[in-house]
């Protein structure tokens, strides 16, 4: 992902004044052009304007950290803000203090796409937005599930107040290494409003399904990977009729939005310039701790086996540290 954010950099006709990376695979594939600085602390005296943090989590919050202390005020942090609820309301606090600008690396959250999609659904035949439904198989939920509870939440336009969940450890090697920790499962989140999220990351089978977001009249389904964009709802005539009718029939209808179109270092490059932009940023810290306490929630939920009010989870989780990504 640091290299994706090079690129997106140089794209944008930004100067990448270092990286710095303790593999070193890594650091060779960095462009010869770009210094390469042994440590943290000699990127920093570098005297960056704005530092992209895409380590593995556990080192997140501590590199943040540094770079405030260095006087850094621009920090693009990726997903997740840190490894533990303490860790992560330590370095929004310490933005606060300092005056540091955060944007957290939650890609969907500048996708063009999204947001034309979510303007369109607060106006258009579904109605409200009632259920908000993923499946991606055996990718995580502390690492790509992170991403789908910031677009659910966001669809559905009201925060969370409870969570229901089961994590299964089947033994599938994780991609980042064996210190890392991110069984598959699934979840339920419920909203203030009374809206769901439902949440399908088991380890069981290994595809995406995509989307499908519910609405008072109608359904809409997205698979990214396929470009699919579909949508069917009641006619005028149907939403008149009570929601029992079930057999009411739906028709397809078009979505003025272009089927979505997924590019991980154009969205970098959004995230990036987020970073110099002067209206609040669109993933902050705040929102940051937000989805790392939704995943910690699921934890809690499988550990305890029942369901979880939002402000339960600080005061379990603690200190723990949960090494998802």
């Amino acid at each position: 992902m640091g290299l994706r954010h090079v690129q997106a950099a140089r794209d944008a006709g930004l100067d990448v004044v270092g990286g710095c990376d303790r593999d070193a695979g890594t650091r060779a594939r960095l462009p010869a052009d770009v210094p390469l600085h042994a440590d943290l602390d000699a990127l920093l005296a570098a005297g960056p304007e704005a530092l992209v943090v895409a380590t593995n989590g556990p080192s997140h919050a501590a590199i943040a950290g540094r770079a405030m202390e260095a006087g850094v005020r621009r920090l693009l942090i990726e997903k997740p803000l840190g490894t533990s609820l303490r860790d992560a309301r330590a370095v929004q606090a310490k933005a606060a203090e300092t005056g540091t600008r955060i944007v957290v690396g939650v890609s969907r959250r500048y996708s063009p796409f999204y947001d034309h999609l979510a303007d369109w659904l607060g106006q258009g035949p579904i109605g409200p937005v009632r259920a908000f439904r993923a499946a991606l198989g055996a990718s995580g939920p502390g690492c790509n599930g992170t991403h789908l509870i910031d677009l659910g939440l966001r669809l559905l336009g009201a925060p969370p107040a409870r969570v229901w969940g089961r994590l299964r450890d089947v033994g599938l090697p994780n991609p980042r290494g064996p210190s890392f920790h991110d069984p598959g499962g699934w979840a339920v989140f419920e909203t203030q409003d009374g809206g769901r999220l439902h949440l399908e990351m088991s380890d069981d089978f290994g595809y995406s399904t995509g989307f499908d977001i519910l609405g008072r009249w109608g359904r809409v389904h997205i698979d990214e990977l396929q470009g699919v964009l579909q949508a069917r709802a009641r006619d005028e005539a149907g939403r008149t009729a009570p929601l029992h009718r079930i057999a009411t029939p739906l028709a397809d209808i078009e979505v003025p939005v272009a089927p979505p179109r997924i590019d991980i270092t154009e969205l970098a490059a959004a995230e990036q310039a987020d970073l110099f932009a002067a209206t609040p940023p669109r993933a902050d810290a705040a929102l940051g701790s937000m989805l790392l306490q939704a995943v910690v929630g699921m934890h809690m939920a499988s550990e305890t086996g029942r369901g979880i009010g939002w402000d339960e989870i600080p005061a379990w989780a603690g200190d723990r540290e949960f090494r998802f990504t």
